[in-house]
Order: structure tokens, then C-alpha cells, then sequence
């Protein structure tokens, strides 16, 4: 059953009217008519009908048009911020969850350390970036337990062509991989000489071989 409401003349009338086929249906629940002042009564006539997701549909009954009007869809969360800025976004809360995740596993890691077994290439390929990260421990090692000068790590291993700065560079980076895996340094430095500390010893052996001449 639908309200209609018919203007004619000047005069406005207000009847019910039943819609053959649809009275039950939700999508018809309302149906309205509206037509223009001072029309005869087959004029134009309006008809507008609000059916599921469309705002509505619009019908000229003397030209026999139907237009219909669908409901804007709601933008994204990508089309509101921009594609770059939400990429941005996006990627902020992943390098947040993975720095996370690494501060639980260097949690777990520590409080489980005396379980550990660590064996000296597990220990190389966190550390060392390349084989004269590795002729570096080494020489550390036979150095022990005075250590050594970086100016003399890179006469001893000219064949690198390195220098004392280069050098620290090496040993500082070597520290900042093994800490951010393990929370553990590989070097340390004993008044102006670096040697091997206690964790990478224990790794690579007790025994303090002959110093190299």
C-alpha cells in the first residue's frame, strides 16, 4: 500500500493506492507521485522510488524514461590519504612490528643464554660481512689477551688495503650485528687496543695460541 499524493488545478488530494505484484516487497515500501501545479490529469508525472542500494529511480511517465541514481560508494582509507602517504604509513607499521619482534627474540634469546650452544660459523656469518671481517677475528684471536692496534691489524693484513680507520669501521660494525641478533659484542676495547671478548672467546676456544710475529 503506498500514499500518493496528486496535484491538480490547484487542488491537492491525498489517496492509497496498491501496486499490483509488489505490495509485500520491501524494495517498494514507499511510492510517491508528485505532479505539477495546473496540469491536466495525463500530464507529467514524477514518479520516485527508493529501492535497496540505489538512491533512486526516477521515472518521466509521458516520455517513458527511467534514470537511475546509484549511492556514492564509500573512498578507502588509500583514497583518503593518498596512495603515497598511506604506502608510508604502511610500512611505518611494519618496521614497528619487526623491531618488535627483534626485541622479543634478543628477550628470549638472553634469558635462555647458558643454553645455548653457539659455534664459531654461526658466530662469523652474523658478524662478519665479508672474508677480511673474518682474517680480522682471527687476528684478534692470536692476539690474545692483550689485543692489538687497529694501525697494526692493517699492516698485518695489507693484502686488504686497509687502514686504521677502515679498521674500526669493521669492528664497530661487526659489534652492531652481533648486538642486534644476539645482544652480544664480538670486539671490545682495552685502552687503545681491541680484542675478542669474553662471549667470542668461549666460542672460538679457550687456549690463547702464540701471538703472530
Amino acid at each position: 500500500m503506498a500514499r500518493m499524493f496528486l496535484s491538480v488545478d490547484g487542488r491537492t488530494e491525498a489517496f492509497s493506492a496498491l501496486s499490483p505484484g509488489h505490495g509485500k516487497s520491501p524494495c517498494f515500501s514507499r511510492l510517491t507521485v508528485f505532479a505539477t501545479a495546473n496540469l491536466e490529469l495525463v500530464g507529467s508525472v514524477l514518479l520516485v522510488v527508493n529501492i535497496g542500494n540505489y538512491r533512486g529511480v526516477q521515472v518521466d511517465m509521458e516520455s517513458s524514461e527511467i534514470h537511475v541514481t546509484e549511492r556514492p560508494e564509500k573512498r578507502s582509507i588509500q583514497a583518503k590519504k593518498g596512495r603515497h602517504r598511506y604506502n608510508l604509513d604502511l610500512l611505518r607499521q611494519i618496521e614497528k612490528r619487526l623491531n618488535h619482534i627483534e626485541q622479543m627474540q634478543q628477550t628470549i634469546v638472553k634469558g635462555l643464554e647458558g643454553m645455548f650452544n653457539f659455534q664459531k660459523p654461526f658466530i662469523q656469518k652474523i658478524a662478519c660481512a665479508d672474508e677480511v671481517d673474518q682474517e680480522i677475528l682471527e687476528l684478534l684471536y692470536q692476539s690474545q689477551p692483550d689485543g692489538v692496534f687497529p694501525k697494526d691489524i692493517a699492516l698485518r693484513r695489507s693484502q686488504f688495503r686497509l687502514n686504521r680507520f677502515r679498521v674500526l669501521r669493521r669492528l664497530k660494525a661487526m659489534n652492531r650485528r652481533l648486538e642486534k641478533e644476539l645482544g652480544q659484542r664480538v670486539v671490545e676495547k682495552r685502552g687503545h687496543h681491541w680484542a675478542l671478548t669474553g662471549f667470542t672467546l668461549e666460542i672460538w676456544g679457550e687456549k690463547t695460541p702464540e701471538k703472530e710475529t
